[in-house]
């Protein structure tokens, strides 16, 4: 394997922990907004002084700008479905640990199927 494709999985492993931390702190922003019945323009301004969604969305463009970097490195045939499997694992965990959700057998068979998919990708 080429210096530049395993520099290029670092990347997007990178970004695929940087994308699941922003979007679990942005989903922890929400959270403070859904019980609320004011206007759309208050729940604005209450996620704008939330720092979980703030620190979120700036992460996540920081993953983004890097993502795009990995991507000017190796094929998009490649590197996107590598992102993609990366980011399902570990917003699953993260789901799981941090934001209490359950995951159903019936989704962690298709989360296997997907990670299974990409192999043949990697491999061809």
């Amino acid at each position: 394997m080429s210096t530049s494709k395993i520099f290029s999985i670092i990347l997007i492993v990178i970004v695929g922990l940087m994308n699941v931390t922003s979007l679990t702190l942005i989903k922890k922003g929400l959270l403070t907004v859904t019980d609320i019945d004011d206007k759309l323009y208050e729940k604005i301004k209450i996620l704008l002084y939330n720092y979980h969604f703030i620190f979120g969305a700036l992460l996540y463009g920081l993953a983004t700008v890097i993502g795009l970097f990995a991507l000017s490195i190796n094929d998009l045939s490649y590197t996107y479905p590598l992102l993609g499997v990366i980011s399902l694992i570990f917003v699953t965990v993260s789901s799981i640990f941090f934001l209490h959700e359950t995951i159903s057998v019936v989704r962690l068979v298709g989360i296997l199927l997907m990670c299974g998919g990409w192999i043949f990708i990697a491999t061809s």
